[in-house]
């Protein structure tokens, strides 16, 4: 078997909100799409395994499907993190891994 790094993430089943494509693992930037039914600034987070903050901006998407990414910080290690993306139509977390 092959693994795929891109995964689907959807966090409705209306399909007004929605994560896609997410890489993973990722290296120095986290790109993903994001459906939404209209413009608006979501906030993205990255948590450690604890759940605590360690990364955290904010993306203007628009109506409709979006593709964005942000750098992370270079001093971020290898290992397992939480990204936190919130809308104002819904909330996805994920695991995720940077290599």
């Amino acid at each position: 078997y092959k693994y795929s790094n891109i995964l689907s993430v959807s966090a409705s089943n209306t399909g007004l909100f929605e994560l896609s494509n997410l890489v993973n693992p990722f290296d120095t930037k986290i790109n993903f799409q994001i459906t939404v039914p209209q413009n608006e600034t979501i906030d993205a987070e990255l948590m450690d395994a604890l759940g605590r903050p360690l990364f955290k901006t904010k993306l203007k998407v628009y109506k409709g499907t979006s593709s964005v990414g942000f750098e992370v910080p270079a001093h971020l290690q290898k290992g397992n993190y939480l990204l936190r993306v919130v809308s104002g139509f819904g909330i996805v977390n994920k695991l995720i891994q940077k290599q």
